[in-house]
Order: C-alpha cells, then sequence, then structure tokens
C-alpha cells in the first residue's frame, strides 16, 4: 500500500506523515527535491518534473521496501501542480493514478490562502508566496486531488489547524483503508 500525502506548502504534511510513520511503523519516503532524486534548477526555463524521475524516484522506493507499506510526503500531485503553478512543461502523471488505482491511499491536506500565509514566515525553506499565489495553490491543488483516479483517499481542510485534529483524523482513515485491503 502507497501512502501519499499531498498539498500546497504550509498545510501539515511532515506532521501527518510522521504521525502515520509512528502510528503504524510505516517508513516515510522524503519528497522528491529534498531526497535529492531530482535535481531542481530553478532558472532553468526548462525546468519540469518529468515522467522518467517520478519513475526512478518510486523505482528506489519500491526496491527499497519491496514489501511493505511506505509513505511518500509529496509525490506526483505536487510535481503536476507545481509544473503548472510554473507555467513550466506539462507533465502527465496519469500513469500513477492508474497504477495505483485500488493499491494506495491518497491524503490531500489544504488550507486557505490567508492560513498558508500565516504558517510560512518562520520557515526558512519557505518561499514567499503571495495571498493570490496562495490561493491558485489552493485551486490547483484541489483539481488535481478531485482528478485523481485513486479511490481511497481523502481531503482534509487544515485552515483552523488544529494539529491532533486532523491528524487522528488521518490516522482514523488509513486504518480503515488498511483493515479494508487485509480483508480483501
Amino acid at each position: 500500500m502507497l501512502i501519499i500525502i499531498e498539498g500546497p506548502h504550509n498545510t501539515g504534511k511532515s506532521g501527518v506523515a510522521q504521525r502515520i510513520s509512528d502510528s503504524f511503523h510505516i517508513p516515510i519516503w522524503p519528497s522528491l527535491t529534498r531526497n535529492g532524486d531530482i535535481k531542481v534548477d530553478r532558472k532553468s526555463d526548462e525546468f519540469s518534473v518529468t515522467t522518467s524521475a517520478i519513475n526512478a524516484t518510486l523505482g528506489k522506493a519500491l526496491l527499497h521496501y519491496p514489501d511493505m507499506n511506505f509513505i511518500m510526503d509529496r509525490f506526483h500531485i505536487s510535481a503536476k501542480v507545481y509544473s503548472e503553478f510554473y507555467k513550466r512543461k506539462k507533465t502527465n502523471f496519469d500513469f500513477i493514478d492508474n497504477r495505483f488505482k485500488e493499491d494506495a491511499i491518497l491524503i490531500q491536506l489544504s488550507a486557505s490562502a490567508h492560513s498558508m500565509m500565516k504558517r510560512g514566515p518562520d520557515k526558512k525553506r519557505n518561499k514567499k508566496y503571495s495571498f493570490d499565489d496562495c490561493c491558485t495553490l489552493h485551486e490547483l491543488f484541489k483539481g488535481a486531488f478531485q482528478l485523481s483516479n485513486i479511490k481511497r483517499k481523502i481531503y482534509l481542510n487544515t485552515t483552523r489547524f488544529i494539529e491532533k485534529e486532523i491528524q487522528d483524523d488521518t490516522v482514523k482513515f488509513v486504518k480503515e483503508c488498511l483493515d479494508a485491503n487485509r480483508n480483501k
């Protein structure tokens, strides 16, 4: 079972990933750029997260965890959304949705633009996104989530960001999905 955690910046993805990992002893595969699988040249107009890079990352994770569940902290939806947001080369990740339609859990976290901006300034790694940027990212992620073919998915709004409640809801959802998968 592949557990994919997606959403714009400052919505609590890493905290949710860690809570799921701790609750079920499931390893986390870091996000594509943080893990170094994809070298990001921010100056290049030609930059896009390509299908081959996604495949390479997934291949590495599957080799590392061949018979285990694992968590992807950001994956194909982030790649698609940020490629579109930065007006980079279009990418198509339908093959991920189709390959893992039955064997993945998609957890989408989202928040209001105001909430994303409020949480961002104290984090060094964050870019400076405007209110309009945050609104656009929220809508792009929401649309990509709705179009995903993955059957087991949940959309959680973290605007009020009661971290424990969000994480509890997510853990409960993952437990239900894992139990249902065992009972097949």
